[in-house]
């Protein structure tokens, strides 16, 4: 009977050590798993920034010299803005990721209209506009980034 309480007692010595090595286990699980998305997150976000200020570089060039090469380069530097804004979404809630899609279907409707006819895009500054506020105001909590470029697709229309 002694030698069976024992058995018994060094079972449970070795599953109370099971157990806490699987919470210490999952707990370094959750903690890397926070930290590869917090990295992410701050990844995309530097993609975004990259994106709007090489619009606003590439369309301070195309207000310059409205040269086809140019108008392409900015064309493919707003669907690089706006794929970086579509997967930031995913990680926003609640108004930020309604304004992200908001600013993402603006940008994709405005190279859609740079895509057309040079000739025939008006208002561009106020695209330039929208791209300096969105520089300022990443979200545009404000409205005034996704007013600039409502104004210029309303203008092309």
């Amino acid at each position: 009977m002694l030698v069976y309480l024992q058995i018994v007692r060094w079972q449970i010595h070795n599953m109370k050590k099971r157990i806490k090595y699987l919470i210490i286990i999952f707990c370094l699980f959750a903690l890397c798993n926070i930290t590869y998305h917090a990295l992410r997150y701050n990844s995309l976000k530097k993609d975004c920034s990259t994106h709007i200020e090489r619009a606003i570089q590439v369309g301070e060039k195309y207000r310059d010299e409205q040269s086809e090469e140019i108008r392409n380069e900015y064309i493919m530097e707003l669907k690089k803005l706006v794929v970086a804004y579509s997967k930031l979404r995913d990680f926003e809630k609640g108004n930020k990721k309604y304004n992200i899609k908001l600013l993402a279907d603006y940008l994709s409707s405005s190279y859609d209209i740079l895509e057309v006819d040079q000739d025939r895009v008006y208002q561009l500054s106020d695209l330039r506009h929208g791209l300096q506020f969105l520089k300022s105001d990443f979200y545009d909590e404000s409205g005034r980034a996704s007013d600039s470029f409502l104004t210029f697709i309303k203008a092309n229309s």
